[in-house]
């Protein structure tokens, strides 16, 4: 069910026992202040909200949610979000506006019991060239199918992997993959890619003296579902990735 940019819409309380999705983006304008809304949906796997007075927002039962995205909720404060999350306990994925929250990352049990990965990462201070072959590595090993692998750098990214690294490149193109098709290429900048729907990937890397740099991952997986996810959080930008894999 969809509730989008409702004009006229005071206040709202739904409730549905049956509903599995629902998206509720509401309209931003001053007769909506003060007035409160609920949802009572306890069936309710994924839940898209959008333009939301926290101080208003009522979530009375959405405890089977599996699947959030959050944008625009003012006031954003960490208190809002752990209140968020005491709601939605079982959440597998939790986007919050235009960026996803490291700490999720590393509390997120779902992950931890069922995917044994260096990408969910406790404390990531570490080289950013280990933190972007450990990612590399366990997405090749977990894609069944795969075609091909791009990894997207900019020249001070480049840079972290010449520098020091001779033989990065190489050691990632020769990486084990359970896909025989598999191809890992390096990339300068997006138009290198080919047609077909690709996923963006934003990876975190954190050095040991606190900076941080980013790597774009391409993926293409072709019409296959997505199994898993893991969400990365872009320190500098403020923005989220997924990363998917089958």
């Amino acid at each position: 069910m969809a509730i989008l940019f409702p004009d006229v819409l005071k206040e709202l309380h739904f409730t549905s026992p049956s509903i599995e999705k629902l998206v509720l983006i509401l309209s931003i304008c001053t007769d909506f202040v003060g007035k409160p809304y609920s949802l009572d949906c306890p069936n309710l796997k994924i839940l898209h909200i959008g333009n939301v007075l926290s101080n208003n927002l009522q979530l009375i039962d959405v405890s089977s949610v599996c699947e959030v995205n959050i944008i625009r909720l003012l006031p954003c404060s960490d208190k809002c979000f752990e209140i968020l999350l005491d709601k939605v306990e079982d959440v597998e994925v939790f986007h919050w506006g235009y960026k996803a929250y490291m700490d999720f990352i590393c509390d997120c049990s779902m992950l931890w019991y069922k995917l044994s990965s260096p990408c969910v990462m406790q404390q990531p201070k570490v080289s950013p060239i280990v933190i972007i072959r450990s990612h590399v590595e366990f997405l090749l090993k977990s894609a069944v199918i795969l075609n091909k692998l791009v990894i997207i750098c900019d020249r001070k990214d480049l840079q972290l992997f010449v520098k020091g690294h001779e033989f990065m490149m190489m050691e990632l193109i020769c990486l084990p993959r359970t896909s025989r098709n598999a191809r890992v290429v390096f990339a300068s900048e997006l138009r290198s890619w080919e047609s077909g729907p690709p996923v963006v990937i934003q990876s975190l890397a954190a050095t040991d003296n606190g900076l941080v740099y980013s790597y774009g991952l391409l993926c293409r997986f072709g019409s296959l579902p997505i199994s898993q996810s893991i969400i990365a959080y872009h320190m500098e930008k403020q923005e989220y990735g997924l990363l998917t894999f089958c």
